[in-house]
């Protein structure tokens, strides 16, 4: 193995294995303190570096053990249930991003995480599917009745002449 790659490798050693390496340095010890070439031989063995065996080996002097500390990772949510919870929201709170967190107590950045992973789907406006075949043929009959065919090319008729009152 080359020394440069073991050298930016980095290791956990077990507890066993720190237990391991405290016994055979603590057998060959004079006065307390390891043989002379012991700890490069444990550091070769194990493949980490000589300051990781003298760790080990204060650590074993202290007579505290070896618990290795396990990194604390957030548990992963469920987004079956996040889902869940969703869908049991009225619709008024599922109007936005910001209102659905405040309702489910989460934060934005998370929702909107998981509508752009897929794992929630953003539904759009609830009348068009319920429009029947007759009023989805009026609509387009009424949107066709403001196009003007004129040699060939489509113009739109502006609707200057009319107010929406509904828009905001």
């Amino acid at each position: 193995m080359d020394e440069s790659a073991t050298a930016t490798q980095q290791r956990r050693l077990g507890e066993y294995e720190k237990q391991s390496i405290y016994t055979v340095l603590s057998l060959h010890s004079a006065n307390g303190k390891p043989r002379y070439g012991d700890v490069s031989q444990q550091a070769q063995l194990y493949g980490v570096s000589t300051r990781t065996i003298q760790r080990v080996w204060t650590k074993g002097a202290e007579g505290n053990g070896f618990k290795t500390v396990i990194p604390k990772r957030r548990k992963p949510s469920e987004v079956a249930a996040l889902q869940d919870r969703v869908s049991k929201l009225p619709f008024l709170q599922k109007m936005d991003i910001r209102t659905m967190a405040e309702a489910l107590l989460i934060p934005k950045t998370t929702l909107h995480r998981r509508f752009k992973n897929g794992e929630l789907v953003r539904k759009h406006s609830s009348l068009k599917p319920m429009l029947s075949e007759d009023n989805v043929k009026k609509r387009l009959q009424y949107a066709l009745s403001f196009a003007n065919v004129v040699d060939g090319s489509v113009e739109f008729n502006p609707m200057l002449d009319r107010v929406f009152l509904e828009s905001s």
